[in-house]
């Protein structure tokens, strides 16, 4: 899948040379995240405590120089990201899982407390932002056991 870029409804250039993109994360590379092939940025200058995943739909504000193609990034975020407490775990199945049925998790990018290990049937809450998982549209990015089984 190729980047879906979209301009966020109602939202014109937040000063003369800023805009606004909407983009859904195709690849990533070390350091640099790609929502297309020619528009990319360095992980650095994403909000803190959030690392996109491949599918992540992300809120990128950037800018152009007149006169050239440089895509110059200089926010990048969720764009959604919700909290939902004393949800269960659905499914594990090796480093995935669900939870409540709706949301996507995966051991390789989603923070947890020292020790914990998600299980079926676990009391939890999580964090998570919009995503593109498989059938899922969320993404846990954090899980916080509430009651384990």
């Amino acid at each position: 899948v190729d980047v879906v870029p979209r301009h966020l409804y109602g939202a014109g250039p937040a000063d003369s040379g800023t805009r606004v993109l909407i983009g859904c994360v195709t690849s990533i590379c070390e350091d640099i995240i790609y929502i297309s092939n020619c528009i990319y940025f360095f992980i650095d200058i994403v909000s803190e405590d959030f690392v996109p995943y491949k599918g992540n739909w992300l809120k990128v504000e950037y800018s152009t120089e007149p006169g050239f193609s440089n895509f110059k990034a200089s926010s990048v975020k969720p764009t959604h990201c919700i909290h939902a407490e004393a949800v269960c775990i659905t499914s594990v199945h090796g480093r995935n899982g669900v939870i409540d049925y709706t949301i996507f998790f995966t051991l390789d990018s989603v923070k947890l407390p020292d020790g914990y290990v998600p299980q079926v049937d676990d009391i939890v809450n999580v964090v998570m932002v919009e995503s593109i998982q498989f059938c899922f549209i969320w993404r846990a990015i954090s899980i916080t056991p509430v009651h384990t089984s």
